[in-house]
């Protein structure tokens, strides 16, 4: 199971071929009032599923990726309005793919 945010202000293939991103800031934006512990680099295929308490992001020009629980949604109509709002203009995409395991 995964889930994102992408904000996008741009073409995001171009953006993401541009080199490592960063997203401290985007994570103090988006998960106020928690405590913050920065880790090593990684890439999505590792940390597209934090804990139920985690959330991890990264940034690079007009490109955030925010992975966190509250992206988890059955639908995309009870997102929380923070995360419509930090789109500021931007195409905010969401994606939550739920894995069932039948056996």
């Amino acid at each position: 199971k995964d889930w994102m945010l992408v904000y996008a202000g741009s073409v995001v293939r171009r953006v993401l071929q541009a080199g490592p991103a960063h997203g401290l800031e985007a994570t103090h934006r988006l998960c106020p009032g928690h405590r913050l512990t920065a880790i090593a680099d990684g890439t999505l295929a590792w940390h597209a599923d934090p804990s139920d308490h985690g959330a991890y992001a990264g940034c690079v020009s007009g490109l955030t990726v925010a992975c966190t629980g509250d992206a988890g949604l059955d639908r995309p109509s009870p997102l929380d309005r923070r995360f419509h709002a930090d789109a500021r203009g931007r195409t905010l995409h969401l994606h939550a793919m739920h894995s069932v395991v039948v056996g």
